[in-house]
Order: structure tokens, then sequence, then C-alpha cells
């Protein structure tokens, strides 16, 4: 009888000790964050080698879930596609909150938790093929929201909709910019710099991107001095909307106006330039109030008036005589 217990301790901590590597080997992918580092705009390639095809490109500060490393390389998740980015032009960081795209469960029982970590409490069980929206990383976990509640999955059980390979490569325009990726060859041991041309479209897809952030935050209440992404004053929610892209503004609307590049005509603002406006009755300052453009005339601001995020025309009475110009920040 004795003999039969020893065995089954035996069986009990063989089996602990395996548990305990599978465990392991099931949590083996953190992820990171990886900031764009670059003067111009850096390539999405399709594989870790600069002759191979171009799969998108990211304007400076732009934010990509790592995923490995591959010599000098990071393979990663660019607007919900899968790619590479060469690592010397990527900051890589553990957490960053940052619109990664929409996400499905790949298992069945997976936990979503309260907090990036393993003893973390369990919100609920989730099934195979649950969606769930990817809104940054924390410390190796995705940080996510699963019916409206936020909390955390670990990414080994996580599919990025979207993120896979393909061969497309981007559309050429007049504008030129070199990416500065060296290699070396190694028959002559020469280094030689690839160069490729790739316009505009990054920038006007960043400043999309920017207006489509902006969008969420519709309907968020108004409060002075708040930019928690709950409740904004006016420079707060534009603060709150580039900093989400690694771009730094000044807290106040006043201060705002020092930020960017001037834009003084109305025809040549572009979605997600700053707008500002100067009410001498609220502020006898720089400016008293500032928004974001998204198009067609109209902007998106966190009204004290209207006391939310909300959109408004730059025609509408009180917005056409108090605009003084635009910024713009995305250059």
């Amino acid at each position: 009888m004795k003999k039969k217990c020893f065995q089954g301790v035996r069986i009990v901590a063989l089996t602990l000790a395996l548990s305990a590597v599978f465990t392991i080997a099931a949590f083996a992918a953190e992820v990171k964050v990886g900031t764009v580092n670059v003067s111009t705009t850096l390539y999405l390639r399709s594989s870790a080698s600069t002759s191979s095809n171009i799969l998108g490109s990211a304007a400076n500060g732009a934010k990509v879930v790592i995923l490995s490393k591959s010599g000098d390389w990071y393979e990663v998740i660019y607007k919900q596609t899968k790619g590479y980015m060469h690592a010397s032009y990527l900051k890589a960081s553990t957490s960053a909150d940052f619109a990664i795209g929409t996400g499905a469960i790949n298992a069945n029982g997976v936990n979503f938790r309260k907090s990036p970590s393993l003893s973390a409490g369990i919100i609920a069980m989730l099934k195979k093929d649950k969606s769930l929206e990817i809104v940054g990383i924390e410390n190796g976990w995705y940080k996510v929201t699963v019916d409206g509640k936020p909390g955390y999955v670990y990414p080994d059980y996580v599919t990025v909709k979207g993120s896979s390979t393909t061969t497309t490569t981007t559309t050429t325009t007049t504008t030129t910019v070199t990416e500065k990726n060296a290699t070396t060859d190694a028959a002559t041991n020469t280094t030689t710099t690839n160069t490729n041309t790739n316009g505009s479209s990054s920038k006007d897809s960043l400043r999309s991107d920017v207006v489509a952030y902006a969008k969420k935050f519709l309907g968020c209440k108004y409060r002075y001095g708040t930019m928690n992404g709950k409740t904004f004053d006016c420079s707060g929610f534009t603060s709150y909307v580039y900093k989400h892209f690694g771009y730094s503004l000044n807290r106040s609307a006043a201060g705002q106006v020092s930020n960017g590049t001037k834009i003084s005509s109305r025809s040549d603002l572009k979605p997600g330039d700053l707008v500002l406006f100067r009410d001498p009755k609220v502020n006898s300052g720089a400016a008293s109030h500032a928004g974001l453009y998204v198009g067609d005339g109209k902007f998106i601001h966190c009204s004290s008036g209207g006391g939310c995020v909300k959109y408004n025309y730059l025609s509408d009475s009180y917005y056409n005589r108090y605009f003084i110009g635009g910024r713009r920040i995305i250059n």
C-alpha cells in the first residue's frame, strides 16, 4: 500500500514538472511596443531583407507590435499587417496604449484577466473565435476590450485579424524618401544603401488614423483640466489623441498655436490638422479653443458649451467668427 502511495506521489510530481515545462512553452511569446524613429518613413517589408516587397510604410512616431527579432530585423504587426522592419529604426519598449486592431481568440478556455499577470484575477473564460479589440500592450500582454470590458489576454492566444503577410508593394509617387537600411555585399565587402520611393500616402494614412482614433471618443464628457480617456477639456483632447501616436503637444490651446507648422488657409487644411480659435471673451491669449480637422469643413473637439466630444463645422457662426488658423502636426 505504501509503495503504491509512493508511486502515486512520483506520478503527481512528474505531472507537475511536465505541466510547468508546457506552461513555460505556452507563454513564450511576449510582445513589445516598437516606436518608429526615423526622419522620414520606415518601410514594412515582406521578409527580413531590403530587397523584399514593401507592404507599407510608417511615419516617425508610429507604433507597431514587435513579435520577435531575426538578426537585424523585427517581425512586427503594423496596421494589422504582419511584416518586417529594420531594428535600428525601432525603439522597443514594454508598454503603450495604441490602436492595434481587431483580434480573435484562437483557443478554447482562454483566461481574460484583470491585469497583465498569470496570478491576476480572471474576468471570464473566452471561447475560440471570440472577437476583441486590442488597444495596447502592457508588460508583454495584449491590453484588450471584450464586449466593452477592459482586461488582458496573453498574445499567444490572440490572432490579430488581417495580420498575414501579403506581397503587395506600395504605389510610388513623385515624392522620394530614402530608406537607410544599409546592407553589406559579402562578395565585395562593400556597403550599399537600398533606396525606394514612397509618396506622402503614408502621412495621409497616419492622419486618417488620428481622425479615426479621435472619433472613438465622441460623446465623452467635457471636464476642465482633464485628459484621461473618459473626460477632456479642448486641448486635453487634442493632446491625448496625438500622444497616442507618439506626438507631444503643448497642454493649452494657447500653447498649441506653436506646435507643428502654420496653416493659414482653410482650403489647405488636411484631416488631423489642429484647428484653433480665439474668443477674446474667453481668453485674450493666443488661442482659447482647439480641435482636430476631419475634412469637408468639419472638425471634432471637446466642447465646453456642448459638454462633450462632438462635431462642428468651421462655417458655424461662432467658429467661423473666431477661427484663427490651423497647425499641421504630421509633416
